[in-house]
């Protein structure tokens, strides 16, 4: 039996696909989000924040997130090098 009449390696290959359009539309989100949108008085990293609310994730997870699309989770801004 070959992949194309195998049920499993059909939706592994929709499952991939799909997984390839949420990356994709989640580096979107975090490279057009905007930077400067204070999360309390005296928040000094207001991009963190409302990246860990727009995702509802920690403050590991959030700068994981944000160093694997190449953003510094603390400015909202591309990383250098």
């Amino acid at each position: 039996m070959n992949d194309d009449q195998d049920p499993g390696a059909v939706r592994l290959r929709e499952d991939s696909a799909q997984d390839a359009q949420d990356t994709q539309l989640i580096a979107n989100v975090l490279r057009n989000m905007p930077i400067a949108c204070p999360a309390a008085p005296g928040d000094t990293r207001p991009f963190w924040w409302r990246v860990s609310r727009l995702f509802a994730i920690g403050s590991t997870r959030t700068q994981a997130l944000c160093l694997r699309f190449g953003i510094d989770p603390e400015t909202g801004r591309p990383r250098e090098g």
